[in-house]
């Protein structure tokens, strides 16, 4: 094209200049928002600067177009290795470089602050042939060039420097996702002392928060090294860290870090547990810390329950509780009853989670119960739920039966019994039916668990709750007996028979028990009639001779006692009665030694013995017995006797020989062959 002759000759070259300039800054304004056409941008910034090259290609250059154009190379080469252009970029940065030099070469010389500006180009030119050489993974040249940048550091200025230990962490980083973590370390540890270069105050608000991503970094590379050394270096940088910023989230799990992979062989549970109370009291509490607080709880949980108890119940009562989340609440009551309930857990442990119970309905109760009363919240649990907690509570019960206690027992078998009663009408008469049944076993294990703990009790009144408690079971598996028994057939039936007979024992036992303190009552009575009195006692002891062997031997250990009380205060036991007690129990000692039970014999014999001591006859009864039972131990030495002859022989030592009779059960006066 030629140009018009009213025209200069610099003018077409400027108009293309500026053409270049406005296509370049139309890639740059478009680049970010159009994704889809990044290539094509790239392509046409870089055509641009290139283009522009040759428009201003000409020796009459300024120090500042040059400048310019180097600026230019350098922007340019940042978009072609961000979309891995990295030919493009290659050539960009010559083109910088070339610049660059000749602006350096120039005869006259720069003045200081151009020159200044050349270094900070020339610095920006190695670092991005320092990231060229890392994406194209040829560590060795990214090494080279590290050490060139390193020599420009004090020339780069404050932003630059930022920008250069970012580069330092983006590669660490890149390593250490590699496993590489000894080079990942040795990237770090650059990235680390460029970013601690200029002085904390003179960095800019987004250089201070990389320097905390770096040194989280750093620590994180060290330990996953797995040396000592590496470990001693992170311990180090940690405590640094402390000592700079205090307890901050990052600070504190870092720590918490270090202590999970301490090389130490035994796991510092206190010194996890102290820094979890830290991060609790001086963390702001959001989803976020809510949720990595309570997966160190587990980690914490795992290695020591009761600490791990201990800071669930600080973090509760300190900051769950008073922010009144309900879903949080919710979350820490939950775990906190699995670690109470699942674990190798102390009474302690249950005592405190009681406790935070107790704190929940003072403090939020209201809003629950208020949330209970609507319709929606009645449908808590589908049929299907229903039925796994159910199974579960019952077979839970029958697994531990023999381990737990009856109380924790009674519990179980009460909650499966509730869940039975939370099932919709309409089942369907299959599974109604095995609702009743599974009822029905429900009953007879919590009136079985109330037997147990009533015997086990000292206390009389916690004794006759325990008792009216059992009856309430007996009564409703005795509402539920015929239904079931018309729908069962076989062995099914047969079970259930037992467990109506075991039932009535049961039920005899609290009539035994009711009658036992109503005689003590009466004989503690001072204007009663110790005659009859006497009368009821023999009846009690008849009565419980064919049940449960500790239930006749504990009458008859409180016969003596009153008769030992009565001879003490020098009156006297109905003689008639006291001849027939003490008649009773050697010969049940007696009975008891033919069935092979010797220590309950022992017992029922050694009864005998001190009634007969208080028997005001003259010490005739007691030599009597003592003769007889000496023949007994004497007899233990005739091994080679059949079993027949030694049957007939204790039939012959009983006292029915000598002429005393049984009772005939029906409560009178006991007859006496003279």
């Amino acid at each position: 094209m030629v140009p018009p002759t009213n025209s200069s000759p610099a003018a077409p070259t400027e108009r293309r200049t500026r053409a270049i300039i406005r296509v370049a800054e139309a890639a740059t304004q478009y680049q970010q928002p159009v994704r889809s056409k990044s290539k094509l941008l790239t392509l046409a910034r870089t055509f641009a600067f290139f283009v522009l090259a040759l428009a201003q290609r000409s020796d009459a250059n300024t120090p500042g177009d040059m400048v310019r154009l180097a600026k230019l190379a350098i922007k340019s080469s940042k978009t072609c290795i961000e979309a891995e252009q990295f030919e493009l970029a290659l050539l960009l940065l010559q083109k910088a470089a070339d610049y660059n030099g000749a602006m350096q070469k120039l005869p006259e010389g720069l003045p200081e602050e151009e020159l200044q500006e050349c270094k900070r180009l020339e610095a920006e030119y190695l670092m991005l042939r320092m990231v060229l050489s890392w994406k194209e993974d040829r560590l060795d040249v990214t090494d080279h060039m590290y050490s060139k940048v390193e020599k420009l550091e004090h020339k780069m200025g404050i932003p630059l420097m930022e920008a250069f230990a970012d580069t330092l962490f983006e590669i660490g980083k890149t390593l250490a996702a590699r496993n590489d973590f000894s080079l990942a370390t040795k990237w770090l540890d650059r990235a680390y002392d460029t970013i601690n270069s200029p002085g904390l105050d003179q960095l800019s608000r987004e250089a201070v928060e990389l320097r905390m991503a770096i040194s989280q970094a750093l620590v994180h590379a060290h330990l996953n090294a797995g040396t000592d050394h590496s470990f001693q270096k992170a311990e180090n940088l940690v405590a640094y860290m402390e000592s700079e910023i205090g307890d901050k989230l990052a600070v504190l799990l870092l720590r918490l870090e270090l202590l999970l992979k301490s090389p130490a062989e035994v796991f510092d549970s206190p010194g996890f547990a102290a820094v979890l109370r830290r991060l609790i009291r001086n963390t702001d509490i959001s989803e976020t810390t809510f949720k990595i607080i309570l997966h160190h709880v587990r980690i914490l949980d795992s290695k020591s329950p009761t600490l791990a108890c201990e800071i669930l119940d600080y973090f509760f009562g300190t900051r769950v509780l008073p922010s009144h989340r309900k879903e949080w609440i919710d979350k820490v009551v939950v775990f906190r009853t699995q670690m109470a309930t699942s674990r190798r857990d102390t009474a302690e442990s249950i005592q405190s989670l009681a406790m935070i119970l107790d704190a929940i309905e003072e403090n939020v109760a209201a809003s629950i119960h208020n949330d209970a009363l609507n319709e929606p919240a009645k449908k808590l649990f589908a049929i299907n739920e229903l039925d796994w907690f159910c199974k579960n509570a019952y077979n839970i019960g029958l697994e531990n039966t023999s381990s737990w206690h009856p109380r924790y027992l009674v519990r179980l078998f009460r909650c499966c019994l509730a869940i039975i009663a939370e099932y919709p009408k309409d089942i369907g008469a299959q599974a109604s039916g095995d609702l009743a049944l599974r009822g029905m076993f429900c009953n007879f294990m919590a009136a079985a668990a109330f037997v147990c703990l009533a015997r086990s009790e000292d206390n009389v009144e916690v004794q006759l709750q325990s008792y009216l408690n059992m009856r309430k079971h007996v009564k409703d598996f005795d509402a539920g007996y015929e239904d079931c028994l018309s729908r069962l057939d076989g062995a099914a039936r047969d079970d259930i028979h037992t467990k109506l007979s075991t039932l009535l024992v049961f039920d005899f036992e609290v009539l035994y028990s009711t009658l036992r303190i109503i005689v003590n009552q009466i004989w503690a009575l001072e204007l009663f009639d110790h005659a009859k009195t006497a009368k009821y006692m023999r009846c009690l002891v008849q009565a419980t001779l064919s049940g449960p062997p500790e239930t006749s031997l504990n009458v008859m250990e409180e016969i003596c006692s009153a008769v030992k009380q009565e001879a003490d205060a020098q009156a006297t036991f109905p003689p008639l009665e006291l001849e027939w007690l003490i008649t009773t129990a050697f010969n049940h000692g007696i009975d008891l030694y033919c069935n092979d039970e010797s220590e309950l014999s022992k017992n029922w014999i050694a009864h005998a013995f001190t009634l007969a001591h208080y028997h005001q006859d003259g010490g005739d009864l007691e030599a009597l017995l003592q003769e007889r039972y000496t023949k007994l131990k004497e007899f233990n030495y005739l091994v080679n006797t059949s079993t027949d002859d030694l049957e007939d022989w204790l039939k012959g030592q009983s006292l029915e020989t000598a002429g005393w009779s049984k009772d005939d059960g029906s409560g009178e006066a006991i007859g006496h062959e003279k």
